[in-house]
């Protein structure tokens, strides 16, 4: 869990691991925010967030994949072995639609979700229901 987060569980001077489900739960919230900031937009590193150009080319997804794959290994830390696999986006859906994999660092528990983009371009990431 990041920092903030085990401040708020009063987690901050204990080492143990958390609680699977709190830790994949973290590590979407953070994929959220990932997804959500666009390249240049974060003050402190230019190169956080998805480029804005990629988003809006509908034929740009296996790029877009790529980027996607490459900015969540660079920046969640927590997710190894992450594949980005783009589908194609139904006619009434905006943007492109992904899924994403990797395994949590530690216990190799494999999280998937899946990304749809909103009229407003905010992306929404979905945990598949097994």
């Amino acid at each position: 869990m990041r920092l903030l987060e085990r401040l708020r569980h009063g987690a901050c001077f204990r080492r143990a691991q958390p609680h699977p489900d709190a830790l994949r739960d973290s590590i979407l919230d953070h994929l959220r925010r990932v997804l959500n900031t666009r390249r240049g937009h974060a003050p402190l590193d230019p190169a956080f967030g998805l480029p804005v150009e990629l988003l809006s080319n509908a034929t740009a997804s296996a790029r877009l994949a790529t980027d996607v794959a490459r900015l969540i290994t660079r920046y969640e830390p927590r997710l190894l072995g992450v594949r980005v696999t783009p589908h194609e986006a139904p006619p009434p859906l905006h943007g492109p639609r992904f899924t994403i994999e990797g395994r949590l660092t530690g216990t190799g528990t494999v999280i998937e979700a899946t990304t749809r983009m909103t009229a407003s371009g905010c992306v929404i990431l979905e945990i598949p229901r097994h």
